[in-house]
């Protein structure tokens, strides 16, 4: 699969280089890659003596619904950015975004983990996390064919890790200093 302590520390990074302080994160609490994520999003915070506020990290259930709820709390807490953990808790967060008529990335910068074709069809097009689902799905099937011929033991247990890339849309804003205060 993907690093996702990594990207999830990669998102933040990138909205901490365009001035961003205040960032909110709307994740899943039950599956442990987004539980991943959310631990590189601390750690990136913490790394750069950002502060982090309880508001703003929302976490629920895997609906573009949740996602909407999700969305609501981290808006309250004047957030300059939000890191969905999950492309499918955007879609929601993105609707609710819209429904009050806040512009993006003007008033708050999204980033989004996973690249639907959705995200690079919209205006604007979000900046997102590409965890090429292609090459960990390559990968899974050079480990099959390793354990079926005989390469490895059919009984252990592999985890490997790919690197991700972040695909610059026109969904993050780049703040001054006077801005974020």
């Amino acid at each position: 699969g993907t690093d996702n302590s990594g990207n999830g520390c990669l998102v933040n990074q990138h909205l901490i280089e365009n001035g961003h302080s205040r960032i909110g994160f709307v994740g899943l609490d039950t599956l442990i890659n987004v539980k991943e994520r959310k631990t590189g999003y601390l750690e990136a915070m913490m790394e750069h003596g950002l502060p982090i506020k309880d508001e703003w990290i929302q976490l629920g259930g895997l609906s573009a619904d949740a996602g909407y709820q999700l969305m609501e709390g981290c808006l309250d807490s004047e957030i300059t950015a939000v890191v969905f953990g999950h492309h499918i808790l955007a879609e929601g967060g993105i609707r609710l975004i819209r429904e009050k008529a806040l512009r993006i990335p003007e008033e708050i910068s999204i980033i989004i983990i996973g690249t639907p074709s959705w995200t690079q069809n919209n205006v604007p097009r979000f900046t997102c996390i590409n965890q090429s689902e292609r090459r960990i799905g390559e990968l899974a099937g050079e480990i099959l064919l390793e354990k079926v011929s005989g390469k490895t033991d059919s009984g252990s247990w592999q985890r490997k890790e790919i690197a991700c890339e972040v695909l610059i849309g026109d969904s993050v804003k780049k703040l001054n200093k006077l801005e974020e205060i």
